[in-house]
């Protein structure tokens, strides 16, 4: 008798574990595009990685004061019959870079290059607000959960002997890999280009180190902690446009 109820506690369990994979792969996409990002504010990551000849203090930047590549690859699953509450789960990659040169002379110029890659991933809620059904294409907003993982965090100082076609490194250090905790507002929309594929284009807004804060190790984009007494929040903005695919 028990192994029949036991039997049919299972079954149940499994329909209903069927029911919940139909339903979140009924409307489910997979996502692959392009990411633009760029640091918000006066954060010392859009300093100057030399400090100006008028500076009173030694402040060394990242000199990362514009928009930076990357690439994302996103699993959306819709949790209801309507397609109105959808769940992301991503995973993007972003390389972010600093680079300024100083001529000595017309044969010697010095080059200084400084690379962040960043490796997350994110997930969250979806919600879709608006349709317009004349051009198959939907407009949501939601909030996602986003862990960075900073690595290949590098400095070089690079010296080119102009005439005797020689590069040579002077200097090369690192404030080694990290990883933070954040979180981003999404708003985007995706609309259909032919059956099954759609553009899925939006922006979101970012703050990366909400919780993984660590003051002795400075500010996050920098390559020194020259004269970094804490790290501070890291605000920012991306532009997203991803091929989808939608499976149903």
């Amino acid at each position: 008798m028990k192994i029949k109820i036991y039997t049919l506690v299972i079954f149940g369990l499994m329909l209903n574990l069927s029911d919940a994979y139909t339903q979140i792969f009924k409307h489910s996409s997979i996502s692959y595009g392009i990411v633009t990002s760029r640091i918000l504010g006066d954060n010392r990551a859009n300093l100057s990685i030399l400090p100006p000849p008028e500076a009173t203090e030694a402040i060394i930047g990242g000199s990362m004061g514009v928009y930076h590549p990357g690439m994302e690859l996103r699993f959306t699953g819709s949790i209801d019959e309507e397609d109105k509450f959808r769940i992301p789960i991503s995973i993007g990659y972003d390389f972010f870079y600093g680079r300024e040169f100083i001529s000595e002379g017309p044969n010697i110029v010095n080059y200084f290059l400084h690379d962040v890659d960043i490796l997350s991933v994110n997930s969250g809620l979806h919600y879709v607000f608006a349709e317009i059904p004349e051009a198959g294409a939907k407009i949501y907003a939601g909030l996602e959960l986003k862990m960075n993982m900073l690595n290949n965090v590098t400095f070089r100082h690079e010296v080119d002997y102009v005439l005797l076609n020689d590069m040579d490194t002077t200097r090369s250090f690192s404030k080694g890999s990290t990883t933070r905790f954040g979180a981003q507002a999404k708003i985007g929309i995706d609309g259909q280009i032919r059956k099954k594929f759609y553009i899925n284009t939006g922006f979101n807004f970012g703050w990366m180190n909400i919780l993984g804060k660590d003051d002795k190790r400075g500010e996050l984009f920098t390559p020194t902690r020259l004269n970094e007494m804490i790290e501070s929040d890291v605000f920012l903005f991306q532009i997203f446009i991803l091929l989808q695919y939608k499976f149903n």
